[in-house]
């Protein structure tokens, strides 16, 4: 059965009630600021971490990523270094940070790096599918970095580091899991944002590597509904004209269709 409904009642339905479609965050909410040098005040890292949005209602799972060990807060991150050998010491807030939540700066003997906590593991996947695949941008803003940024996700997590030492690369896919971001130099082809947003849906989607992903097709068009043109029984949807795009992508052999809007904020698979 096929529902429509006034559109002056769509704003009272979140978008998360859609099957199979999976919202993204708003490209304002993300700061314009690139981030800055690591502060060079040193403090250790003691005592146990929580999660900086602690109360009631807020809940966290696990997230299972292939080749990563079960980490979903700041301190079992950690946790896992400090049981590989590594000594951190936190340097503080990131004075300008890339995402909607604040992140903190911390040094190992041999490399910097940051974290971003976020309330909860969905919120965390939501903010990475933001980052291009070569890192240079994150929703509307473009980045240029002082080296090659590598970005991970896991759990409530979002992990950056700048560089290449293959150490802080071995450990961190290690306990993390292969990087959102790809290292510099690969191609990723000339793609409009929402292709390169849906390409870090599905990699974070199949638990792969964006540089598996084969972009088959993208067009774009005017879906008739807000549903994107993916109708089920379980699906409300406002008859309205909703512009977005048609994106086909391919892994191992495997096709994916993907319906979004304009800037791909709301992301459905057929």
């Amino acid at each position: 059965m096929r529902w429509f409904i006034p559109l002056a009642l769509m704003i009272f339905i979140p978008s998360f009630f859609l099957v199979g479609c999976v919202p993204q965050p708003a490209r304002h909410d993300i700061a314009r600021a690139a981030p800055t040098a690591f502060s060079s005040t040193e403090t250790p890292v003691s005592g146990k971490m929580t999660s900086p949005f602690p109360g009631p209602g807020i809940t966290s799972t696990p997230i299972h990523v292939p080749g990563g060990s079960q980490i979903l807060f700041t301190q079992d991150l950690l946790d896992s270094l400090a049981a590989q050998g590594y000594s951190v010491v936190s340097e503080g807030d990131v004075d300008q940070p890339i995402f909607p939540v604040v992140g903190m700066n911390y040094q190992t003997d041999d490399f910097p790096f940051q974290v971003y906590e976020f309330p909860e593991p969905q919120a965390a996947q939501a903010a990475s599918r933001m980052v291009s695949p070569d890192g240079a941008q994150i929703g509307d803003q473009t980045i240029s970095w002082a080296g090659q940024p590598n970005f991970w996700c896991k759990g409530n997590l979002i992990v950056l580091y700048i560089g290449k030492e293959e150490a802080a690369l071995d450990i961190f896919t290690s306990l993390l899991g292969e990087p959102i971001t790809l290292p510099s130099g690969t191609e990723v082809g000339e793609y409009p944002p929402a292709v390169i947003i849906a390409m870090n849906y599905l990699a974070q989607m199949l638990g792969v590597s964006p540089e598996e992903i084969e972009v088959i097709s993208f067009l774009h068009v005017d879906w008739a509904d807000s549903c994107l043109g993916i109708i089920s029984d379980k699906m409300m949807c406002a008859e309205v004209i909703t512009p977005g795009w048609n994106i086909v992508l391919q892994v191992d052999g495997e096709r994916y269709e993907l319906h979004t809007n304009e800037d791909a904020a709301l992301i459905c698979r057929k």
